[in-house]
């Protein structure tokens, strides 16, 4: 058991240790010093969203403007691998035969139906919670 936890502090210190060399980036992400209003994002009649949007977009250089994307398009992976990741503590649960246990111990605890479906589904709430935790 020492040894196991001795593998496992050497891990975490060897990962831990790695976090500095990927955070370093050399790529500028501020704007210059000052408020920049572009001329169509000011205030007046004839205000447009959609032109002072594209007017503070052009303000962004080419590596702002690609790390704009980066970021907002990897949220639609986040959730993509959420999602799959959810699927798959489900089809674990279901297919595992953790969930018959969960049924069985809610059907001994309660003979009423209604009673047994609320703690199973208590049940499955914590078990989906506590395996989904990884990604929460």
């Amino acid at each position: 058991m020492t040894r196991i936890l001795a593998a496992l502090f050497v891990l975490i210190a060897v990962l831990g240790s790695t976090g500095p060399v990927f955070a370093a980036s050399p790529i500028q992400r501020d704007l210059p010093a000052g408020l920049q209003i572009p001329e169509a994002a000011r205030p007046g009649p004839a205000f447009d969203v959609d032109r002072a949007t594209a007017a503070y977009i052009d303000l962004l250089t080419p590596e702002q403007r690609q790390l704009s994307d980066q970021y907002f398009e990897g949220g639609y992976w986040l959730q993509l691998w959420g999602w799959l990741y959810g699927l798959g503590v489900a089809a674990l649960l279901l297919w595992g035969g953790i969930s018959q246990r969960l049924r069985n111990l809610a059907q001994r605890i309660s003979q009423q139906p209604t009673v047994a479906t609320a703690l199973y589904l208590v049940q499955y709430t914590i078990v989906g919670f506590v395996l989904g935790f990884p990604l929460a």
